[in-house]
This record gives structure tokens, sequence and C-alpha cells, in this order.
């Protein structure tokens, strides 16, 4: 196994920390903006960025071993909690069940269900489709034709999730490819390294324009193609290299956090749904904005930390011999 880096580690790890605050009700519209700008793309540039020279079936049968598994194996104790709940509550046993299962399917809002069940997990669903879809196209030909590939995939992955969503993220996946193809030529170019090289007074003119960026375009949702027809993606990228850059030169470690993101995914996904199910009352909450920002994070934040050290204890998303 190569050596881990660190300062990878610690950008994904802070990542998630970002996905915690962005689900908070009080973050604010620029911070959430700002969050949304780039938090996810960061994900697939780095999957990109580690991407393996594999065959396409090898590449398959990985992405579903590291992917599929966990994103089966949290819908099943979401699935779980939800009929807990359900019982509790009185309501239709079966219907419930149904909207369950149909969401999984979807990987995200479906007709007719309501709720937070899936939430971030349609990322691993997103990313399955797009490390198979770019190790297909980097295995069957060159630039400049798998760019040309990777923007057509996007545009009508955009274009056709307004008329018709497909079950599986597969959209979001096919959109998300040219995130990968993004980390794939950060690595071969040797990226990360010219643009720490590159003088502090260029660095702050990408910094205006992600903030600009952020400002005025607003946030992203790569759940749902929502891209912006593109115009987003140079912002998102530049914010991935700043805040990758930024955690470089500050010499951040990742610890465990950035090494299980995985586990803090799905056990965000978990502790996020239990809140949701139980009517904790959090956004309810009479007190001052900061306050009650602080009062959701530290509860989501709890309640990740917890459900993702369980799962990662029981060791349900490692391999079985």
């Amino acid at each position: 196994m190569g050596k881990r880096i660190e300062y990878i580690d610690a950008a994904k790890g802070l990542a998630m920390i970002l996905v915690v605050i962005g689900h908070c009700h009080w973050k604010g519209h620029l911070a959430g903006s700002l969050i949304y700008s780039f938090h996810m793309p960061l994900f697939f540039i780095i999957s990109g960025f580690f991407l393996k020279q594999l065959t396409l079936r090898k590449s398959v049968v990985r992405c579903a071993v590291n992917y599929l598994r966990p994103y089966l194996i949290t819908c099943c104790i979401l699935l779980a909690i939800s009929l807990v709940a359900t019982s509790i509550k009185g309501a239709d046993f079966l219907e419930d069940l149904w909207k369950c299962v149909k969401t999984a399917f979807y990987g995200g809002k479906c007709p007719g269900c309501k709720g937070h069940f899936i939430g971030p997990m349609w990322f691993l669903l997103g990313l399955f489709w797009a490390v198979i879809t770019y190790s297909f196209l980097r295995n069957r030909m060159r630039e400049p034709y798998r760019a040309v590939c990777v923007w057509v995939l996007l545009f009508a992955a955009i274009l056709s999730y307004k008329v018709w969503q497909l079950p599986l993220c597969l959209q979001s996946g096919m959109a998300a490819v040219v995130y990968i193809w993004i980390g794939d030529l950060i690595r071969t170019h040797d990226l990360l390294r010219k643009f720490g090289e590159l003088k502090p007074v260029y660095k702050v003119c990408f910094l205006l324009f992600w903030l600009l960026s952020a400002h005025f375009f607003g946030a992203m949702d790569l759940a749902k193609c929502n891209y912006g027809y593109g115009l987003r993606i140079p912002a998102s990228v530049i914010a991935t290299l700043l805040f990758i850059d930024a955690l470089r030169m500050a010499h951040v470690k990742g610890g465990w956090l950035g090494r299980q993101t995985l586990y803090l995914l799905c056990g965000h996904q978990v502790g996020y749904f239990l809140i949701c199910q139980f009517h904790l009352g959090l956004r309810d909450l009479p007190y001052l904005p900061v306050l009650n920002f602080l009062i959701e994070f530290g509860a989501f934040m709890s309640t990740t930390l917890l459900a993702a050290f369980v799962m990662w204890k029981l060791s349900l998303f490692e391999k079985r011999r």
C-alpha cells in the first residue's frame, strides 16, 4: 500500500465536516453557496486523482465492492430506522416500506416520496457510474477525444435530467465523469504542485474568482445535475485546488477523519435520518441564529461521529475473506 498523502486526507476529512454544516438550517445563504460550490466536486476530483488503471471488468467489480456494497448496507440500516419510526407513529408500514425501497432504487428523491432517506448517500451511486464510465473512456480513447466524450456526457445528463430522472443516480454519475477526468488530469500533469508554486497574487485572484462565482451563480447540486450548464465547474475546481493547497502549506494531517470518510458519509446519513425521523425539534429552537447553528451542528456532528465509529468498529464495509 502506498504512503498516504496527509493533506489530501485532511481535505477529505474537512470536506465531510462541510457536508454536515451544509445540512444545518442556520448556516446562512452565503456560507451555503460557498460550501455547495465545491465540497462534493472535491470528493469526485480526489477519486479521479487516485484512480487506478484497470480493465473495465476489474473496475466494475472494484466499484461494486467499494461503493455499492456500503450503499446497500447503509440503506438497510436506514430502512430499519424508518420502519421502527413508522411503527411508533402508527403509520402505514407497507406504504413506508415501499417508499423507502423506491427512494433507495432512485438514489434520491422520487415521485411520491418525501423525507431524507438517502441524503448524501447518492454520492456512492454517482461515484460508481462515474468511475466505471471514465475507466471505459480511458481504456478506449486518448485525448482530446476523451475530453469531448466527457463534456458530451455532462450536457446530456444535465438536459435529460430536466425531462426524466433515471434510477440509481445514473445521470448524476454521468455528469460527474467530468470531475473524475479533471482529477486524472491534475495527477497526470502534476497540477497540485504547479498550483502550489504560483505567486500569492495569482492565488488571491483565483480566490476572488471563486468567491464571486459562489455569490452570483449560487450553490451547485450535483445530485440533481445542477451545474449551471457547466459554468460553475471552473470555480469548483479552483476552490478545490485552493482548499488542498492551503492544507498542504499548513501541514494539516487528516487523521482518522480523513481516512474514514466513507464511514463518515454513511454515518452522517444514519445520524441525520435518526434526528429527522424522531423529530427532535432542532429546527424549532427559539434561540439566536448563531446559537441555533451551534446546537444543530453539535447534534448532527455528534451523531455522525457516533454512527461512523460504530460502523467502523463493526467493520461493516470491509472485505470479508
